[in-house]
């Protein structure tokens, strides 16, 4: 008899679970964050659950909270969940808190866990979808275990629309959530003195995390790049130094390059650049590198060599389409000129660098002589909300100025 209680109890939520599974399936979309509402009331599910309860099985609890769910009985509904994990640890009941909010149970590590499957999902819908599509998971990744990394991809989303006050929310909330003692809440830091030009404060904000961190070598570039930014390159060479000799990859290659570039050691620069195109031959990034720095040198062709090369590898690399138009435009091509800087206006995503570049060409554009497309430019750019007004109306009035009706 004690032998058939646990067969019977198996048995009758086996069947329970298949007029369960129908109606719960309907609250897969959305995933995160279903609503709370009344479907039904499903007292005999709830009886049908209890034998299996009642002899300990997790997987009775996180039935139960489903049916619970689907009578708008929430609190309840958590709690039964919470009740199947502290029971069995069952990765199931995990996802059904995560995707609901209450997973405060959960220890760390199942929410580093499941924080790092959102953000991958996320990267993926935003390659085949939308940055908007991709929010949610990231927003949810970050409650789990705010990082930096999360962060710095919903902050992109954000600042790819113009959007610097929900920037710096993301930001702010990293360095709230973070005691001093931890890293991640001196990258935030780093990132709110960034967002205020305050790149002194940043650089040796990013260079502190760098000290108590486990993983210091993003650290380091960050501060690097901080510095760099502050024309601080004694400073900037050192901490992309450390990086180098942390993990000497392309990207640190890169980076010491661009040191001796803004010191105009351009053979230096060079040789760091060749080395991250020997590491890594098929990134755009050394090719242009190298095309920026021919351009600079005034060598032309083998800066258009060298950026077309890039654009091989990856035809929407902006940032070579933006030099090839600069390039044109020293030769007095104004026709490839403009055409090259807005095939790579359409493929810039961030607000602030598009709205520059809409008042470089209208700068051309004035130059040219061409009135209406220098006035169509600057109004674009006073559109995108970045700049400040009294640049655009500089701009302007020397417009007025030139052309004269």
């Amino acid at each position: 008899m004690l032998r058939a209680q646990p067969l019977y109890a198996a048995g009758l939520r086996n069947l329970a679970v298949l007029r369960l599974y129908p109606l719960w399936l309907e609250q897969a979309e959305p995933v995160l964050d279903p609503p709370c509402r009344a479907v039904g009331t499903f007292s005999d599910l709830e009886q049908m659950f209890q034998p299996s309860i009642a002899l300990g099985n997790a997987h009775g609890w996180t039935h139960l909270g489903r049916v619970l769910w689907l009578q708008a009985r929430c609190d309840e509904a958590v709690d039964a969940w919470e009740r199947a994990w502290t029971i069995a640890r069952d990765a199931t009941v995990a996802f059904e808190l995560i995707r609901v909010g209450q997973y405060t149970v959960l220890p760390l590590g199942i929410r580093q866990k499941a924080a790092e499957d959102f953000y991958r999902k996320a990267r993926g819908l935003t390659k085949i979808h939308s940055d908007k599509s991709a929010l949610g998971w990231l927003r949810r990744a970050f409650d789990l275990a705010p990082h930096h990394k999360y962060a710095s991809a919903i902050a992109q989303i954000y600042r790819k629309v113009g959007d610097t006050k929900n920037a710096r929310h993301v930001w702010q909330r990293l360095a709230d959530l973070t005691p001093d003692t931890d890293a991640e809440y001196w990258w935030a830091v780093g990132e709110l003195a960034s967002m205020d030009g305050n790149w002194n404060a940043a650089a040796r904000a990013y260079a502190q995390g760098g000290t108590i961190t486990a993983e210091p070598y993003e650290f380091w570039t960050a501060a690097g790049s901080a510095w760099l930014r502050a024309h601080e390159l004694d400073a900037a060479l050192a901490a992309y130094e450390q990086a180098y000799q942390m993990i000497p990859n392309a990207w640190a290659c890169i980076l010491l390059g661009n040191v001796y570039r803004a010191r105009r050691q351009y053979t230096e620069a060079l040789r760091w650049y060749a080395e991250a195109l020997t590491k890594s031959p098929q990134d755009p990034e050394p090719y242009f590198r190298f095309g920026e720095i021919y351009y600079l040198l005034g060598e032309y062709a083998r800066a258009l060599q060298y950026l077309g090369q890039s654009l091989r590898i990856d035809p929407n690399y902006y940032m070579s389409m933006y030099y090839i138009a600069k390039i044109f435009r020293v030769q007095g091509d104004t026709v490839n000129a403009e055409r090259w800087m807005l095939d790579a206006l359409e493929r810039i995503p961030w607000y602030d660098m598009r709205a520059a570049w809409w008042i470089e060409l209208g700068d051309w554009r004035l130059e040219w002589r061409d009135c209406d497309g220098a006035r169509k430019a600057y109004i674009n750019a006073r559109e995108m909300l970045i700049v400040e007004e009294q640049t655009i109306q500089k701009r302007i009035k020397k417009l007025t100025e030139i052309c004269i009706p």
